[in-house]
């Protein structure tokens, strides 16, 4: 099978070592969503391998290249903290992701906001 198409379409069966032996029949990365949303770390680790270089790439187009690291964190750590809310239904998983996307860079784009991780950490 060709491995071409989108992840986010349901009804494809995506098969190899990296998927943890997953079925995809609702598509991959909504599962990956709703096991995260079941405190699921290996799955948020297989979201984070199969999506951060297009996080990257989201992320670089709207933050200082100084602040990409920081955004790029911070997505998965929102993903992680919603992801019990997320719903499989008329907006695709990649969509949600990428509506996380927007919001931190959003956030990050703002002079003097400091990135969520740090903030906590104080």
């Amino acid at each position: 099978m060709a491995d071409t198409a989108s992840l986010s379409d349901p009804g494809i069966v995506l098969s190899g070592p990296w998927t943890g032996g997953w079925s995809c029949e609702t598509g991959f990365v909504s599962d990956l969503l709703v096991r995260c949303g079941r405190d699921d770390q290996g799955a948020l680790a297989l979201l984070f391998d199969l999506l951060s270089p297009v996080v990257t790439s989201a992320v670089s187009m709207s933050v200082e290249p100084q602040r990409v690291g920081d955004c790029v964190r911070d997505v998965f750590v929102d993903l992680w903290r919603d992801a019990p809310g997320y719903r499989a239904g008329p907006v695709s998983a990649v969509e949600w992701i990428m509506d996380r996307v927007a919001t931190v860079s959003a956030r990050l784009d703002r002079p003097g906001d400091v990135p969520a991780g740090l903030a906590d950490a104080g």
